[in-house]
């Protein structure tokens, strides 16, 4: 069991950067590594971090704020514009999403669409799944970080 609490302590930029080692650790075997997005000749358009995998782009989207309907809806909603054909889209929360949150989430996430078409996979991953996906590293470099 993790305690949640680890996460919480980190500013944005420390999660994103967090999420992004997290990402490279599992698919930084694919055709591009990961990176981050949302510098001023870059806009984020959605996406705080993005790589190209073997079965195509991923993106994700950094939350370390509470997570409520309406910060999932409007996660959703701003990677309309962004313009990659992502084959997966994560939502990655250092804090657990509220229960109504969560159903939010599975109502909205078959109809998550970039300017280029759907996005067939759309996952939210709180603090459990984080860990579950990316390992004990993942807490070795959140400890360094908090």
């Amino acid at each position: 069991m993790i305690n949640p609490q680890r996460l919480q302590g980190l500013t944005p930029d420390e999660f994103e950067r967090l999420c992004l080692a997290g990402l490279n650790n599992k698919y930084g075997a694919g055709k591009r590594p990961f990176r981050r997005r949302g510098e001023l000749t870059h806009p984020d358009q959605g996406v705080d971090i993005e790589g190209e995998t073997r079965v195509g782009w991923t993106g994700g989207q950094c939350k370390t704020g509470p997570v409520t309907p309406d910060v999932v809806k409007e996660a959703l909603k701003a990677i309309a514009g962004y313009r990659e054909k992502l084959v997966r889209f994560l939502i990655l929360s250092a804090k657990s999403p509220t229960p109504s949150a969560l159903d939010t989430f599975k109502k909205l996430k078959s109809t998550v669409t970039t300017a280029l078409g759907p996005v067939p996979d759309v996952f939210m991953w709180g603090p459990e799944e984080l860990f579950a996906e990316f390992g004990a590293e993942f807490l070795t470099f959140a400890d360094q970080l908090g």
